[in-house]
């Protein structure tokens, strides 16, 4: 399979640091618009973390555009970075669940990663092809699914119930929401509840349908 002229459509890498000098290199390459999605696991060592290279493309100009797996913004020290990414300019979403690491420069070039299960990393570049629409149609698609994700720290002031409403709507447990909040769990989950019984929801997947119907979320 080939891309534009003679290259090879898609490269295959082998570990960790050919993974990573990829991402670096798509993100160099990027000139208006980069559009990623992240999910966990991460590397076992998060000592060299892409977020310099983020900013810096984003002080060039570069439009950021992520949709994160609901597990990465549970986790306190990853929600964290996320938060400071959102401050710098990124536009970012949430999903439950997203089905793999992908980065796209443009419309020039992108790269799939994953975690093996035996815990190796490996990576597809991809040139300009059909795979390469295929993804970049592929994330279009699931960025108009996705929640809008606010920094949980430093930003405007949220309404409570929106908070809990979109947390809900992408999936993240109470501890995860009473995080985001400065509340307790307990308090969580009495306040989901007491929405679950002003809007008639059953369950909470209920509410969540509720929430995105009354157009809540």
């Amino acid at each position: 399979m080939t891309g534009e002229g003679d290259e090879p459509a898609v490269q295959f890498l082998h570990g960790g640091e050919s993974v990573l000098e990829a991402f670096f290199q798509v993100q160099r390459g990027a000139r208006t618009r980069l559009r990623a999605m992240d999910r966990g696991p991460y590397r076992p060592s998060r000592e060299a973390t892409p977020c310099a290279a983020q900013l810096q493309a984003m002080s060039a100009g570069v439009e950021y555009f992520v949709i994160y797996s609901a597990d990465v913004v549970e986790d306190p020290e990853h929600r964290a970075e996320v938060d400071a990414a959102v401050r710098a300019g990124e536009t970012a979403r949430v999903l439950p669940d997203v089905p793999m690491k992908i980065v796209l420069a443009d419309d020039a070039v992108g790269l799939i990663a994953r975690v093996t299960p035996a815990g190796q990393i490996e990576g597809f570049l991809v040139q300009p092809s059909l795979l390469l629409d295929t993804l970049m149609g592929f994330f279009d698609s699931l960025w108009q699914l996705a929640i809008p994700l606010r920094a949980g720290e430093g930003g405007e002031a949220r309404d409570e119930e929106s908070t809990i409403l979109r947390g809900l709507a992408v999936g993240l447990t109470d501890d995860a929401i009473a995080r985001d909040l400065g509340v307790s769990e307990r308090t969580v989950a009495r306040r989901i509840a007491r929405l679950q019984q002003t809007m008639a929801a059953r369950s909470r997947f209920q509410l969540g349908l509720q929430a995105a119907r009354r157009g809540l979320v």
